[in-house]
């Protein structure tokens, strides 16, 4: 019973769907022919989502530096127990091996 109704669910979700699949597979087929292009684009906008990465840790680092140097070496034990810095300082590098 279990099945059939499932069945029956999927296919009303197909039937209701119809146009936006069929135009989905139009759009998926036509994308090849512009595969070169799209790809450029993407790594186009990783690129800037890199160069953004890289902005927040350079002014994360520099202002626990100047926080460093203003107030001691003490502080850093406040900005290693912060979630943000963490996950700059540990789990940040180890993502990128």
């Amino acid at each position: 019973m279990e099945f059939k109704k499932n069945l029956t669910d999927l296919i009303t979700i197909i039937l209701r769907n119809w146009f936006s699949a069929i135009l989905s597979l139009i759009l998926a087929i036509s994308s090849f022919f512009y595969i070169n292009t799209i790809l450029e684009n993407i790594w186009a906008i990783l690129g800037i989502y890199a160069t953004i990465l890289s902005i927040l840790i350079s002014a994360t680092y520099i202002s626990a530096q100047v926080a460093i140097s203003g107030f001691g070496s003490k502080v850093w034990k406040n900005y290693s127990d912060d979630g943000y810095i963490k996950f700059y300082v540990y789990l940040f590098p180890s993502i990128l091996f």
